[in-house]
């Protein structure tokens, strides 16, 4: 068919803030460093969990009269924790066994929650 001059048609670009930001994201995650673990780095691994309790408040210790500092005991537990893949674990202690979830936090990807 041979071309045609019927009418006019014209285009107007509309720059909303997904096509706006594009360009400054791209460079954003250029720039930023990959996280340094995964979730997928603990599944089916076991590590040893040292839980220690939290120290004497002063304040209520001095108003207990029956407080003696020279006989508390800290009760430290060392137990295994064991991750799943579906992002919780399980630590098996001698008298508890504690479960929930976790992640990974932190600006570089290094903190474990």
């Amino acid at each position: 068919f041979p071309e045609s001059s019927i009418g006019t048609f014209s285009m107007k670009q509309l720059l909303g803030n997904l096509n706006a930001r594009l360009k400054r994201e791209q460079e954003e995650e250029a720039n930023q460093t990959p996280p340094k673990f995964h979730r997928k780095d603990f599944y089916g691994r076991r590590f040893y969990l040292t839980a220690t309790p939290h120290g004497v408040n002063q304040h209520y210790a001095a108003q207990d009269k029956h407080f003696d500092e020279d006989n508390v005991k800290y009760d430290v537990r060392v137990m295994p924790i064991t991750f799943h893949s579906n992002n919780t674990f399980t630590a098996m202690g001698t008298e508890k066994i504690l479960r929930g979830r976790f992640g990974i936090t932190g600006e570089k990807g290094d903190k474990l929650w």
